[in-house]
């Protein structure tokens, strides 16, 4: 050995002492087999000399089955019991298998918690979605409600502004149903009838304020007056007198006409006013010597439904002022 010759180390050292003591204990092992024969006649010895010490009687062929049976079991193996070294043991050997059942119990989990993860994400979504629903509904409510509220006050403004207004008595129970039509419909939430009603008191309202004259008509190419037979009876006739109602600037107005003949409603700014015979006589022979000398037939008053006659049936109150129109006929020769 040169100075030049590197050295062992001493972990080289252990690992060669731990190969020459796993040889050295194999050898013995082997030696002990070899000897087999001596070695179980040297334990029967022994035995029966301990056996005798202790004052046992046992006999050879009974010492020599035991000490056969001994080194009979001394080699054979003998699996271990259950537990969970031999579990642990058993899965490192089949490591593979088990990997493999392991890894699909994972992917089966895995599966699960993400299904199970998605079906409660659409389960809370669900109930995100149908809360934000009620919510806005809720609010839509909120908002109708209010707003009805608030309709139904200018409503009630507006009814105390037409009774206000109003000095005919005709009118009173007018305004009260109206009133309380429109009350009802905010009550029910029916925004479209407290609606309806608004415009029926608006309406009622105009028609209050409103003033104008119902004149004789005389102008060349219209009736002045007319008549017919009541009901077909050639015996009795009707006379009416051919007005128009015109406001105060001369413009015509247009009003709801109930005719007697066909009992039709029509929206007319001409129709006839029946009278009695006297005046439809006077009227024509008025006509016939070249103008009426006083074609105001009545007036409207403001506050007032009703007209204002001034002289026939309905002025002395003999005739009913709602009735008696005709509100449509046709020209002849």
């Amino acid at each position: 050995m040169t100075a030049d010759t590197p050295k062992a180390s001493f972990e080289e050292v252990l690992a060669a002492m731990g190969e020459v003591d796993r040889l050295r204990n194999e050898e013995e092992i082997l030696g002990r087999e070899a000897a087999g024969p001596e070695r179980k006649q040297d334990v029967a010895r022994r035995l029966r000399e301990a056996y005798a010490a202790q004052g046992t009687q046992v006999d050879d062929a009974t010492i020599q089955a035991g000490v056969e049976a001994y080194f009979d079991r001394r080699l054979r193996f003998v699996p271990g019991r259950d537990g969970l070294a031999r579990f642990l043991a058993l899965a490192w050997v089949h490591r593979g298998a088990v990997a493999a059942a392991v890894a699909a119990v994972l992917i089966f989990i895995a599966a699960g918690v993400a299904a199970r993860h998605e079906l409660v994400v659409a389960q809370r979504n669900a109930a995100t979605a149908r809360a934000e629903e009620a919510i806005n509904l809720a609010k839509q409510k909120a908002d109708e409600v209010r707003q009805t509220a608030r309709r139904l006050a200018e409503f009630e403004t507006l009814s105390v502004e037409v009774r206000g207004v109003a000095k005919d008595p005709a009118a009173d129970g007018r305004i009260a149903e109206i009133t309380d039509a429109g009350r009802e419909a905010a009550s029910n939430g029916d925004s479209a009838g407290l609606e309806r009603s608004d415009r029926k008191l608006r309406a009622l309202l105009a028609e209050l304020r409103s003033t104008f004259e119902v004149r004789i008509v005389d102008r060349p190419g219209q009736y002045t007056r007319l008549w017919y037979y009541a009901n077909g009876n050639r015996q009795r006739r009707l006379y009416y007198v051919v007005v128009e109602a015109v406001d105060p600037e001369g413009r015509p107005v247009v009003r709801e006409i109930v005719g007697d003949d066909d009992h039709s409603t029509r929206r007319v700014s001409v129709w006839a006013e029946r009278v009695d015979q006297a005046l439809y006589d006077r009227i024509g022979a008025e006509k016939s010597a070249g103008a009426i000398a006083d074609p105001v037939f009545a007036r409207k008053r403001s506050g007032w439904l009703s007209l204002d006659y001034r002289e026939g049936p309905k002025a002395d109150g003999k005739a009913d002022a709602a009735s008696g129109r005709i509100n449509h006929w046709q020209y002849g020769g």
